[in-house]
Parts: structure tokens; C-alpha cells; sequence
């Protein structure tokens, strides 16, 4: 059990670099003094790194504010917004709170990584290779291994920095558990010194050590074993839609604002009610996003892509031609550049 708790952030080497978030003059005569260089190896191993950051760059600037905040036209944000203004969340109905919560999630994930990308492609110019900050986190069939892949440069300071010098799990199972408690509520605190950060950081705390202290269990393995094959699909929709109630309470501007927005995501499920088509069509695209995450993995399609030079070529000319017919000329600077 303690080696559960102490297993919940893996520990990639480190770094103290500050990430830069564009390629500034310096980086791009660097690129094409290579690109026009005779060493073709180091050109090709260059370009071969850089393309997936490439593309996440391009997701960054197409799905995160066009699909995220304009398609659903009532974002999480504004919900809120409008909760705090007029105190009646009847003004929303329930699949309007959920189709924007689904959409904070992508937009979210777009955000994150695609900053992280373009910090990573920006050093791999200079030759410093940094950390994967993102490892399709969507796709995890369990809380521990969700946290192992999201935002993994944070997860191993505060691992590092403060999980250990608490005890870290030295000092037995339910000392190392409550260490993973007060870890996440500090990583709460370090958001912000709000309700929401501080109630998101007990609550992920809780998701963790919860999940320790069934997954031993003989009634919980009874029950795993019973799912079979479906097993890994149902820790999936769990852990994500565990990470996605966070979000709502992270993402809350007063703790009012909490229990209002999960009385609206309930009430569609207690009447029945479906979703109109607008709304099943932004749900779809959601899942269909999640697809393409876990494809992507279990196919190593990236890799089959790269490994083509014909192909490697159309794909991102395609990318490219797409951020630039839909991509919005400026827009709001990144989510987590406000932490």
C-alpha cells in the first residue's frame, strides 16, 4: 500500500529550465542554418523530434480556443461567470453544464501540452532535451497512473520537493497516505490561495488514497475479475470522469457555484432527458477525441507516420493548412500561465 502511495508521480530527470513558449529569432536562424547544413543525420533526427511537437502545437491553436470556447459557445468559464452574476443555475440546462465541462477538458489538455511542446521543440534547437510533460493522460485506466502522466514535470517537484521530506512512505502505510493527502492539498494551495484550489487538492488527494485502500481489497478484485475483458474500459471512464469533477470544483470561482453545477450535470440523468443535436454532436466529438488519443497509443500511428517520408509530408502540410484557415489570428495566453 505505501508502495502505492509513493508510486503516484513517477520521477523523470530533472530540470530547472523555464519554459519559453516561442520560438524566438536566435532558434529559427539555428533551424535554418541546419536545415541548410550537409549533416543530414543530425537534420533528420532534429526534424524527427520536432514533428509531433509540431502537431501538438497545431492542436493547441485549432482545438483549444476554436472548438473549446467558440463551437460550445457557453464554456465552463462563462457558466460559472454567469452563476456568480445572477445566482440561478436554472439559467442553464444540464447538458449545456456538461457539453462545456467535456470542453474544458479538451481545451485544458490542448493548453497544457501544447505549451509544454513548444517549450520542448524550442530547446531540442539549442540541443537540450527536456522532459515529456504529457503521456496521453486521457487514456489511463487508473488515478494513480492518470497523475503519473499529467503535468509530470510539476508531479515530480512536488514529489521530489515535498511528498519525500514529509516521509514519502518510509514511515508506513497510513503515514504514507496522509503525506499523498497534505502533497495534493499543498499542490492545491500552490494554485491559488482560493476555496476551489484548495478543495481541488483534497479532493485529487482523496481520489489517490482511495484508490490505494480499495485496490487490495478482495471484494474490490472479486468485482475487477467479474468485469473480465471489461475491465481496463471501466477504470478508464472512471478515472477520467473522476479527473473531469475536479476540473468543475477547480474551475469554480466560489464554493456556491460547486453544488449548482453538479445539480445541473444530474439533473439530465434523473429526468431521462436527452441531449439535443448540437449537444450529442459536441459529446460525440469528445469521445471521439479520447479515441483518438488511445488509437493513436495502442497503434503507435505517429510512428508508422514519421517512418514514411510521403507521408510525414501530407499529414502536416494538411495540419498546417488547417491551423491556417481555422486558427484564431491572437487569442487569450495560456490557462496555466495565470498559476
Amino acid at each position: 500500500m505505501a508502495e502505492a502511495a509513493q508510486g503516484f508521480i513517477r520521477a523523470p530527470p530533472h530540470y530547472n529550465v523555464r519554459m519559453a513558449v516561442q520560438l524566438d529569432r536566435q532558434a529559427r536562424l539555428k533551424l535554418a542554418e541546419l536545415a541548410l547544413s550537409g549533416d543530414k543525420p543530425a537534420r533528420d533526427r532534429l526534424l524527427d523530434d520536432l514533428r509531433p511537437r509540431l502537431f501538438r502545437f497545431i492542436m493547441r491553436h485549432v482545438g483549444d480556443h476554436d472548438l473549446a470556447e467558440e463551437i460550445t459557445q457557453e464554456s465552463l468559464v462563462r457558466i460559472f461567470e454567469k452563476f456568480d452574476a445572477v445566482r440561478a443555475p436554472a439559467a442553464f440546462d444540464g447538458w449545456s453544464t456538461i457539453v462545456a465541462t467535456y470542453a474544458f477538458t479538451i481545451q485544458l489538455y490542448c493548453d497544457f501540452s501544447a505549451y509544454s511542446e513548444i517549450a520542448r521543440g524550442s530547446a531540442r534547437i539549442f540541443g537540450v532535451s527536456l522532459m515529456q510533460n504529457f503521456d496521453q493522460p486521457y487514456v489511463s485506466a487508473s488515478v494513480a497512473d492518470f497523475w503519473r502522466r499529467w503535468h509530470i514535470s510539476l508531479g515530480t517537484w512536488i514529489r521530489d520537493y515535498l511528498y519525500i521530506p514529509l516521509g514519502g512512505g518510509r514511515k508506513g502505510k497510513a503515514r504514507a497516505l496522509l503525506n499523498v493527502i497534505i502533497t495534493m492539498f499543498l499542490c492545491g494551495l500552490w494554485h491559488g490561495a482560493g476555496w476551489n484550489f484548495i478543495c481541488w487538492g483534497l479532493y485529487t488527494g482523496a481520489t489517490l488514497v482511495g484508490e490505494a485502500l480499495i485496490v487490495k481489497r478482495r471484494c474490490t478484485q472479486r468485482f475487477v475479475a467479474a468485469l473480465g475483458r471489461a475491465q481496463p474500459v471501466a477504470g478508464w471512464f472512471v478515472t477520467l470522469h473522476l479527473f473531469i469533477v475536479g476540473l468543475v470544483i477547480f474551475r469554480s470561482e466560489s464554493l456556491a457555484n460547486i453544488p449548482m453545477a453538479f445539480a445541473r450535470i444530474g439533473q439530465p440523468w434523473a429526468s431521462l432527458q436527452p441531449p439535443n443535436g448540437d449537444q450529442a454532436l459536441l459529446v460525440l466529438f469528445f469521445a471521439l477525441f479520447v479515441a483518438g488519443s488511445y488509437l493513436s497509443r495502442r497503434f503507435q500511428l505517429f510512428d508508422r507516420i514519421h517512418h514514411s517520408a510521403a507521408l510525414s509530408t501530407v499529414f502536416y502540410a494538411v495540419l498546417i493548412a488547417v491551423m491556417l484557415l481555422f486558427a484564431k489570428p491572437d487569442g487569450p495566453q495560456f490557462i496555466y500561465f495565470q498559476f
